[in-house]
């Protein structure tokens, strides 16, 4: 878990953070990193990654379940999905079996972009 709290200082997503945002990115990667905290820690020990109350954290992960199958949610939260993965049920995955899928996922939204660039 230290390498979520870096994550989480690194990035601005605590609520004690100078530079704390509440653009739509950084509230979608906080959704994400409070569902996979979830997944072995209470809701106060979640929340106090963040700086925040067990409420805050309820609503980050119902947010989390309305958005996490749009296609904006995820590729907004790729990179923090690549670094601490779940699988579909929210279940930690391993970064091997997670990588696989997110590497092709990327090449495809990578030949998109260049298919539709116009030089």
């Amino acid at each position: 878990m230290d390498l979520v709290r870096k994550y989480i200082e690194e990035n601005n997503l605590n609520t004690k953070s100078e530079k704390f945002s509440r653009r739509d990115e950084d509230k979608f990667r906080r959704y994400h990193l409070m569902k996979y905290i979830r997944r072995n820690h209470n809701l106060t020990q979640t929340a106090a990654f963040f700086d925040m109350n067990h409420a805050t954290i309820i609503h980050g992960l119902n947010v989390y379940e309305n958005l996490k199958d749009y296609e904006d949610f995820r590729i907004v939260t790729e990179e923090v999905r690549f670094l601490f993965p779940l699988d579909d049920s929210g279940k930690m995955v391993s970064r091997s079996e997670f990588g696989i899928v997110s590497l092709v996922t990327l090449q495809n939204q990578a030949n998109k972009i260049l298919n539709s660039a116009t030089f």
